[in-house]
């Protein structure tokens, strides 16, 4: 059982004492009661003492903590109580159509008085048994075992269940079904079927609460993800925007050299200039110079902004772009996943429902064909119960002529056309069943 895989399963009749339900508990959820656990060696020196000093004297363990329900192996422990009697009279009195194999009851379900054919093929049915008093007896037997365990069996389940902390609600694992004389086998069913609703319904309540957390945890990893390629999109960015100022300073120091080591001449040249011709050439020059420079200077950190702002626009832009797209567009295509998911799973399951159903019917509509087919009215024994009735009146009739020749010979050639007609209904059929 261990080995099943967790698509849920279903015992019956199991388990059958006390010993087997704390062994499957233990295999299952780990749980093990505090009386099966082992004492220490004070503990059973005080219990013997008291015993010995004291026979009225029991210890109890005392705890104090928080309540929690103990979850059991099954969502949920049904016990169907009906009484001995009841249980005899529901296996006494059953037919069964072997036809069919339908099991029908003389008093809960009879079969229908109309079908005069099916009444006469009914049959006693025991089950497993070799006859009604063999059932009886092992019924019996069966009641007593079960009535030696059911008061542990379902003292022990009945501390098994499950509780929701965050909602409050607890569900007990153990149902007691009520199946009996006074009560229907559809009223038993309706109470069962409400006790499962309400386990698949506490079931689901957990289920939608992983769900929502599953979900939101998807929603938070790739929330992190785009903000962790945000920053290595930025940190891209700025690094490549130092690197072009980096640049773009290197190449503006190398103009301003070049240009100081062209200009020392024509400094040279003015300064002997200003100074034949006087104070104002030498002043216009360093004005010239000093505009030239200035507006050098404003291009080129012009020019240097536009580059790095065009760059971080551009790649500003895309990345905005992408990360926003990439976020929205993941989170519409998993709902639309989801919904699309839910509802290709109910039309599918739809389907399987029909065709089973419609293979159901097809099989049951061969079955009939093939019964149909199968009782259909043959003339071979009337052939044979002709011939018989003409041989045996002939051989009163004439008992001396049963030894003669001409008698014999006839009596061969009347046998090889029986045969030859019986031949031929087998073929007559044997084309029709091909047809």
């Amino acid at each position: 059982m261990l080995s099943i895989e967790k698509s849920g399963w279903i015992l019956m009749d199991f388990p059958r004492n006390l010993n087997q339900a704390k062994l499957l508990e233990h295999a299952f959820t780990g749980f093990q009661s505090i009386t099966d656990l082992p004492k220490s060696s004070s503990q059973q020196n005080y219990e013997a003492w008291s015993k010995f000093t004291d026979s009225d004297i029991a210890t109890q363990d005392s705890s104090a903590c928080e309540i929690d329900a103990q979850p059991s192996v099954f969502d949920g422990i049904f016990i169907i109580d009906s009484s001995r009697e009841e249980c005899l009279r529901r296996a006494v009195g059953r037919k069964i159509d072997p036809q069919s194999g339908t099991v029908y009851h003389q008093e809960d379900s009879p079969a229908p008085e109309a079908d005069a054919k099916l009444l006469e093929r009914l049959q006693d049915y025991w089950g497993d048994y070799a006859s009604q008093e063999d059932m009886a007896q092992k019924l019996e037997l069966s009641h007593v075992h079960y009535q030696d365990n059911e008061a542990s069996l379902t003292s022990f389940t009945a501390g098994f269940g499950q509780l929701d902390k965050i909602t409050g609600k607890g569900l007990a694992a153990q149902v007691l079904i009520n199946a009996g004389a006074k009560r229907t086998a559809d009223e038993a069913a309706d109470q069962a079927q409400k006790a499962l609703e309400k386990i698949i319904s506490f079931k689901q309540i957990n289920q939608d609460r992983d769900y929502a957390e599953l979900k939101e945890k998807v929603k938070r990893e790739e929330a992190e993800r785009i903000a962790a390629e945000e920053a290595a999109a930025n940190a891209a960015a700025a690094e490549q925007q130092n690197a072009a100022a980096e640049k773009e300073k290197a190449s503006d120091k190398g103009e301003s050299v070049q240009e100081g080591r062209k200009s020392e001449a024509p400094r040279e040249q003015s300064q002997i200039g200003a100074d034949k011709s006087g104070g104002p050439s030498l002043q216009r020059n360093e004005e010239n110079r000093a505009s030239k420079s200035s507006l050098h200077s404003r291009t080129s950190q012009h020019l240097s902004l536009s580059k790095a702002s065009m760059g971080a626009g551009v790649g500003g832009s895309r990345k905005n772009k992408r990360v926003t797209y990439t976020k929205e567009y993941k989170i519409k295509i998993w709902e639309e996943m989801e919904t699309s998911y839910i509802r290709e799973g109910i039309l599918a399951l739809s389907d399987i429902k029909r065709q089973r159903e419609s293979v159901t019917d097809g099989l049951n509509s061969c079955q009939r064909q093939f019964i149909q087919f199968l009782e259909r009215p043959c003339s071979k024994q009337d052939k044979v119960n002709e011939f018989v009735q003409s041989f045996n009146k002939f051989s009163l009739e004439f008992p001396d002529l049963r030894k003669d020749d001409q008698t014999k010979d006839e009596l061969m050639n009347r046998t090889e056309r029986l045969s030859n007609e019986l031949w031929a209904i087998v073929d007559e059929r044997k084309t029709e069943s091909l047809q």
